[in-house]
């Protein structure tokens, strides 16, 4: 019953009677927005757009402000709106499950609450599977155990996010201090406004970063999935909303932009830009006569644990590079960015089971900067090869 439950997938929503609190609070917001729609119609914006805040606009705090405007036609959809929903009674829908899937279901949510079973995503295809939580709790033990991958740094974690924080803050104001960064910059990524006081934006208050396993179920044949054998296993550093997390997202642009003109002879944005290539590499030799055609030969090159392979020594030394030959940005942000790759080497760190580890190798996996950082050191290994062969 299980799997038929499990069938519908992880993100599957049950259907539910609507909550009216809930339906009063989107319905609110969706007033105060339209508000917002109707003054800036009467009241355009002329001045031009913040390009700091563009360039990072995921760092921007979501306004609550109403505006003090109002329209006859304003006023007569929020009249209609809020009376609506005072009269509303939400009603229970019918069950989208079948009754095979509600005993799965029941099955599935006891198991879990008594920590009997660990349900996830595979890493690759979209499978979901169903393991043993001892299971789970010993690959997550023998990794964060593992003295040549992790360290202990602190049996605190509110203290160690304060440091990690008042760390960040202290780096941020010093960039800032030596005309590196804005204030703007320092506003967006600590919340300190130009008194140096913190804003009271839930969006400033760091969380600790986590991790959790993949599993790769396609590593193994049939019969090692028949005989339960747990999959090969590889770490994600979930550091959203962490202590560094706005520091990364800061970087993040910059980062993408200087990583493609650094690695533009070899970057393929997705599947869809590389069939356009192919596309476009046919149409050239299809100008060329038939018989004096070169022939090519397609290969790719893949890195086993690309992430955790790369020293982060070797990936400063390859920003390093990739800042010394980009021009598209200012060289006080470049110093910038350099000093802040260093802080977040220094200062990374998970925490599991109330303990703080920090990472001695490689690059984090879920780091929002990660996949930058390895394009430019794979670019500067493979200029490497070239020249030495």
């Amino acid at each position: 019953m299980a799997y038929i439950y499990l069938a519908h997938g992880l993100n599957f929503i049950e259907a539910c009677a609507a909550n009216k609190e809930d339906l009063k609070f989107d319905l609110n917001e969706f007033i105060r927005k339209l508000s917002w729609k109707s003054y800036f119609k009467v009241h355009p914006i002329t001045t031009e757009k913040d390009p700091i805040e563009e360039l990072h606009s995921e760092l921007r705090v979501k306004s609550s402000n109403y505006p003090l405007f109002s329209t006859p036609l304003l006023e007569e959809v929020k009249t209609k709106v809020l009376g609506w929903i005072a009269n509303f009674e939400p009603k229970k829908p019918e069950s989208n499950l079948t009754p095979q899937a509600i005993r799965g279901k029941k099955w599935v949510t006891d198991e879990v609450a008594a920590n009997e079973i660990f349900v996830t995503k595979a890493d690759k295809g979209g499978s979901i599977l169903i393991l043993n939580k001892v299971d789970v709790l010993a690959a997550l033990d023998a990794e964060l155990s593992n003295p040549s991958k992790y360290e202990i740094v602190s049996t605190d974690p509110d203290k160690h996010r304060d440091f990690t924080t008042n760390a960040v803050k202290k780096k941020i104001l010093d960039l800032e201090d030596r005309k590196l960064i804005t204030g703007k910059d320092r506003e967006l990524i600590t919340g300190l406004n130009n008194n140096r006081n913190m804003k009271h934006s839930p969006e400033y208050r760091a969380q600790d970063p986590a991790i959790y396993p993949l599993f790769k179920i396609h590593k193994l044949n049939k019969q090692q999935i028949e005989e339960k054998i747990v999959p090969p296993t590889r770490f994600v550093n979930n550091t959203k909303f962490g202590p560094l997390y706005r520091v990364e997202k800061w970087m993040s642009p910059h980062l993408t932009t200087i990583s493609q003109q650094y690695c533009k002879e070899e970057y393929v944005k997705d599947t869809d830009d590389f069939i356009r290539i192919l596309e476009e590499h046919n149409d050239d030799l299809k100008a060329i006569p038939k018989k004096k055609r070169p022939k090519y030969h397609l290969c790719t090159l893949d890195v086993k644990a690309l992430y955790p392979s790369i020293r982060t020594d070797v990936a400063l030394e390859s920003l390093e590079d990739a800042f010394r030959k980009d021009l598209t940005t200012t060289p006080d942000t470049k110093t910038a960015l350099l000093e802040l790759a260093k802080l977040l080497f220094d200062k990374s760190y998970i925490m599991c089971k109330g303990s703080c580890y920090k990472p001695l190798i490689g690059l984090p996996t879920g780091g929002c900067n990660s996949r930058q950082t390895a394009d430019c050191t794979l670019h500067k290994l493979m200029d490497t090869v070239k020249v030495n062969i």
